[in-house]
């Protein structure tokens, strides 16, 4: 089940957690802990910029119907069986790079501050899928813009331990954010052109997996394939028109 167009891999524990604890109600003191570490690649689409690599510490709490996982500090609000609606923090807003892909080209340029986000999720879980929307707004004050993201995912159980989850996405991103990552207005020069982003739509597909190892171990994989808007690429500090990543997790569930 995926929220955003770029994902945690905890997010395939984090959605068979959710549905596991609305069955049961929501606010009950039903507690979840996970604990793992994970790595991933991503491609960066600035001028100039590297393909990047981290190391992700994976935590996974729970307790009645508060949650910390996937870098987001949340609470469900309402739910059922097969649906629900929850409120999160959290920092980055997944549209762009603080540090423009540490590219040698655009080191001149404004630094960038972390963005602290408020995010509205909507979950509905049934036989033909999964769809979750999300709405993400700036509250640091950073850039002041919003997204808002369509995912719709299909679990597959391939066996007792193996499960794939095809999923495709459509992200709207305000003016503000785009530009905020992608503009050039403060930071024009010869080679660098003034340029002022709008709003746009990027689409993503990807490819989750979970290997149970044990009831407590489990790996986590992930592929995914993003396509920016014209506002995105029409900007000269940006010469990809996509970009892919891929991670890996290991998780142990007490």
């Amino acid at each position: 089940m995926q929220i955003i167009q770029k994902l945690p891999l905890a997010v395939l524990f984090s959605s068979i957690s959710f549905f596991s604890t609305a069955e049961e109600g929501i606010y009950d003191n039903f507690e979840v802990l996970g604990l793992g570490i994970g790595y991933g690649s991503d491609q960066s689409i600035y001028k100039g910029g590297k393909t990047e690599g981290s190391i992700t510490p994976g935590v996974e709490v729970q307790w009645g119907p508060l949650f910390l996982r996937g870098g987001q500090l949340g609470s469900y609000l309402y739910g059922g069986e097969n649906f629900g609606i929850a409120a999160a923090i959290g920092m980055g807003d997944e549209v762009g790079s603080t540090d423009r892909g540490d590219s040698d080209d655009l080191k001149d340029m404004t630094k960038l501050d972390d963005v602290t986000t408020g995010s509205i999720m909507f979950f509905y879980e049934a036989d033909f899928g999964d769809i979750d929307f999300v709405l993400t707004s700036d509250i640091s004050g950073k850039h002041k813009g919003q997204t808002a993201a369509l995912s719709y995912a299909y679990p597959i159980e391939l066996s007792s331990r193996w499960e794939l989850a095809p999923s495709i996405s459509a992200q709207w991103v305000s003016g503000k954010t785009n530009n905020y990552y992608y503009g050039t207005q403060t930071d024009v020069k010869a080679d660098r052109a003034y340029y002022k982003a709008g709003s746009g739509v990027n689409y993503s597909a990807g490819l989750s997996a979970m290997y149970e190892i044990t009831e407590h171990h489990g790996l986590m994989f992930d592929a995914s394939y993003t396509r920016y808007s014209s506002q995105v690429t029409d900007s000269p500090i940006v010469d990809r028109k996509s970009s892919s990543g891929v991670s890996v997790m290991y998780q142990y569930r007490f």
